[in-house]
């Protein structure tokens, strides 16, 4: 029983084989990972390049008999966002991610791999994506970018006249001044892609270093003021979306001799949002417009150029487990799945956020929990200073959950303080929250899916901001459960 005396330390392990590969750059130094979740053992190929990809494959011994003392990957239970590894004694760890790490071709599991590149036809498109999506090459007319998805809903960015040849860096292109004044920067994620306008060669401002490993969020103007209460409720509760800010009347000027005619620089011509074109199988066509309040987090620390319109695009409508989401009072009825960021507390005190996690358990289905841990990896903190967050146990959620129709949470089941990726001293990496009485519960009660609900301790605290990557980021959340023989 040697494996299993410390549990945590075999699901920090094996959670941590599945964790995707960093993007675009290598990741600073990290602070050291708690006892109870260690990094992956020497030898463990970083599959550099493979954006997104499962580095399960590349554990030692892994679906090999005989080849090594700790875990061994078993090969025929590998599913889209689901790895198992069986222990020497028998025993077994499910890891069960919250978005899609593989994809099938040809009737095998291949890794997914969101690494652009640029077609023979012109077209550009990830090495492995699970879905139909591709960029425009430029030089041409042509949609932005578009993705289908299974269910035949396809979603693009439409664009009026050729766009220029853009810049491939990952999962990342770059149009620049696609726009007069203005880059386009198209994320391709898990689930779709995230399409951004950002002011070019505008002033900058310093800001505090980002987590390497995920998209940079957009910095948004001032939230309106939203309601809130005294204090904290013991369980989430409904809110309404926040009213409209006053419009301030304006008041004449008194009258003054007019100045002499002074010569003006030419004034830019204004942004026309982004906006998405959502075809759906048959003849309805939608248009989704684009959505500020998505731009969330403290003014001057998020993004070192202005955001000027940002839309995010998902393959499919439809609810599939995994699915993740965050609500937000300052968008009371916008869908915010399928951003890399799932987002919790206030940064001004008004404005409140909190995350939701749902997964598949038929796998665990009539399984004895040894332990289990819920895994996640910190973005952005408003600061180094310690801020409690919470998981709870929610009733099921999908893709109309938003903040005026989200389940009350049941309770709360675990907690922490640890508090990542503000600067240096705080940089962003994994944390995780034993829940193995929660997911014990759920398995006894014969539950076919569970959901989680993440939020801030004070909801009130402008210091309790959080960003954590999302099921559609570069790093995703995971559900680690060790079951007996």
């Amino acid at each position: 029983m040697a494996v299993l005396e410390r549990p945590g330390a075999v699901l920090g392990l094996l959670l941590s084989l599945v964790a995707p590969v960093a993007q675009r750059e290598p990741a600073p130094p990290a602070p050291p990972a708690p006892p109870a979740f260690a990094p992956p053992a020497a030898g463990v190929p970083a599959q550099p390049g493979a954006l997104g990809a499962a580095p399960a494959a590349g554990v030692p011994g892994a679906g090999v008999p005989g080849a090594g003392v700790g875990p061994v990957e078993i090969l025929e239970q590998r599913g889209e966002a689901t790895t198992a590894y069986r222990h020497p004694d028998g025993a077994r760890t499910i890891v069960l991610s919250a978005g899609p790490i593989r994809l099938r071709h040809n009737g095998q599991w291949e890794p997914l791999d969101l690494t652009l590149r640029r077609d023979p036809d012109g077209g550009i498109r990830p090495v492995a994506h699970p879905d139909t999506l591709w960029l425009a090459g430029g030089g041409k007319p042509a949609d932005a970018a578009a993705v289908r998805g299974a269910d035949g809903t396809n979603t693009a960015l439409p664009w009026d006249g050729p766009l220029p040849a853009p810049r491939l860096d990952g999962n990342r292109a770059v149009y620049r001044n696609a726009r007069p004044g203005a880059d386009l920067v198209i994320e391709v994620t898990r689930t779709g892609f995230v399409a951004t306008l950002e002011s070019a060669g505008g002033a900058t401002r310093e800001v505090p270093r980002a987590a390497p490993h995920a998209p940079t969020a957009p910095h948004v103007p001032a939230a309106p003021h939203a309601p809130t209460p005294a204090q904290p409720a013991p369980a989430p509760a409904v809110a309404q979306s926040a009213p409209a800010p006053a419009v301030a009347q304006s008041v004449p000027a008194p009258a003054v001799e007019p100045a002499p005619a002074v010569a003006t620089a030419p004034v830019a011509p204004p942004i026309t949002p982004l906006t998405l074109r959502v075809t759906h199988p048959g003849p309805a066509t939608d248009s989704a417009p684009s959505a500020p309040e998505l731009m969330t987090g403290p003014a001057g620390t998020l993004a070192a150029r202005a955001v000027l319109s940002r839309v995010v695009a998902s393959a499919s409508e439809g609810l599939t487990l995994p699915f993740d989401t965050t609500v937000q009072n300052t968008a009371g009825t916008t869908d915010l799945s399928g951003d890399p960021d799932l987002k919790l507390g206030s940064y001004d005190g008004r404005t409140v956020a909190r995350a939701f996690l749902s997964w598949d358990l038929s796998g665990l289905r009539d399984q004895r929990v040894m332990s289990a841990a819920l895994r996640l990896y910190s973005n952005w903190s408003a600061s180094c200073q310690a801020s409690g967050w919470e998981v709870w146990s929610s009733p099921p959620i999908g893709p109309a959950t938003r903040w005026t129709s989200q389940p009350a949470g049941d309770r709360a089941w675990a907690t922490s303080t640890d508090t990542r990726g503000h600067d240096a001293h705080c940089q962003p990496g994994w944390t995780s929250v034993d829940v193995t009485d929660l997911v014990r519960g759920w398995v006894l009660a014969g539950a076919g899916s569970g959901t989680v609900l993440v939020r801030a301790t004070n909801e009130l605290d402008p210091l309790s901001w959080k960003r954590f990557s999302s099921g559609a980021g570069a790093n995703l959340p995971a559900l680690g459960v060790t079951v007996a023989p």
